[in-house]
């Protein structure tokens, strides 16, 4: 692969083109995770309903785990969508 400083402005262009999409949808899988989380606090299930529990009950270990869960997945997406975007 070629350093940024090596293309041309047209090479560039075309790289960004290409991905662009990838970003996108990395972009739009990581924020559902996010609203799929704070769904659970109008009791439409979702991947916070840890979180939420523990903080109806004030239990620190439900909300510690719900937390680290929700934002583990998304690190974790974010990371392996970005190793595909980069491999494309």
């Amino acid at each position: 692969r070629q350093t940024s400083s090596e293309l041309t402005n047209q090479q560039q262009a075309n790289e960004l083109r290409a991905r662009g999409p990838a970003a996108g949808i990395r972009l739009a899988v990581v924020s559902t995770v996010g609203i799929a989380t704070i769904a659970a606090s109008i009791n439409a299930g979702g991947l916070g309903i840890l979180l939420f529990e523990g903080l109806r009950t004030m239990h620190i270990s439900k909300i510690l785990w719900g937390s680290l869960l929700s934002a583990g997945m998304a690190v974790l997406l974010n990371a392996v969508l970005k190793i595909m975007e980069e491999r494309m």
